[in-house]
């Protein structure tokens, strides 16, 4: 009798070890797959934001060269005869896609006689989302800034800042900074809109910022950094002939033919590289200044 309830209870250990394993294997299979399925859809959500962030990027970009009268915007423009009319922009590619995982498609179409409709596409692993921005004619009004930019158009919605701002994580929204002011792009700054900067504006850039809009600096505008991040990729607009002070030291920015001349030398490269020439001009009584998301 021993020796049976000896064997009884070696097998009832035996299958009570199995029944764990068992399902000690169901809990780490289940876990892993909702581990998998978290980082799938993680993935995704990244893909959707990347994309959506990148049209937003790509209308915002054309909306302003088009408000700012440029010759690419005046290009677009001269397209833009008779109602209906449209352009399509389709080989605009990522910068280090090497992979060519990511494009996007963009279409400009002169919807009325008063707006224009600018659409963007972006694909990036099969993930596309879509952003529209409409155009409307609008009276010019006048700000100090114009002497060096004639035919900027200042968006309605701009956030006048008149002693400082703390540029902080994402936006898309659009800064106007009076004579005196500060603009502070901070550590984690992700900043996609533009910033118009009155003389004696100073822009102080913390090394972790990342800026993809554009400033249009009026000559006296002052920049202060220590190292800018890979992902600063902004473009800086001065005028002709433009003085901007950059840590302490003044430059004056010129057009030299199909680039720019810096003097004196030792600018910091990075932000050298930034730097445009502004060349749009007055187009007449109305311009295109309204901007509308849908």
């Amino acid at each position: 009798m021993r020796e049976m309830n000896c064997r009884n209870n070696k097998g009832s250990t035996m299958v009570w070890a199995i029944v764990v394993i068992f399902v000690l294997v169901i809990i780490i299979g289940s876990t892993l797959t909702a581990a998998s399925a978290y980082y799938n859809r993680s993935l995704n959500n990244n893909y959707e934001k990347q994309a959506y962030f990148t049209s937003r990027s790509v209308v915002d970009a054309l909306s302003s060269e088009i408000k700012s009268g440029t010759t690419n915007g005046n290009a677009i423009l001269s397209k833009l005869i008779t109602i209906g009319d449209s352009i399509s922009i389709d080989n605009i590619s990522f910068i280090g896609d090497s992979a060519k995982k990511g494009s996007t498609i963009a279409t400009v179409e002169l919807e009325s006689e008063e707006t224009i409709k600018i659409t963007a596409t972006t694909t990036i692993n099969k993930k596309a989302e879509t952003v529209t921005l409409k155009l409307s004619k609008g009276p010019d009004q006048t700000y100090p800034i114009s002497e060096d930019f004639p035919g900027l158009t200042i968006p309605d919605d701009a956030i006048v800042v008149t002693i400082s701002y703390p540029i902080d994580g994402y936006g898309t929204y659009d800064l106007y900074a009076k004579e005196g002011s500060a603009i502070l792009y901070l550590n984690n700054a992700d900043y996609y809109g533009n910033i118009f900067a009155e003389t004696k504006t100073v822009i102080n850039i913390e090394n972790g910022s990342k800026f993809h809009g554009s400033i249009y600096a009026q000559s006296g505008t002052e920049f202060k950094f220590s190292k800018l991040h890979n992902k600063f990729v902004g473009l800086i607009y001065v005028k002709d002939g433009a003085v901007l002070k950059v840590n302490g030291k003044d430059y004056t920015i010129i057009k030299n033919k199909t680039s720019i001349k810096v003097t004196p030398s030792g600018m910091n490269t990075k932000f050298k590289s930034l730097l445009r020439i502004y060349i749009g001009t007055v187009t007449g009584e109305e311009s295109w200044g309204d901007t509308v998301y849908e």
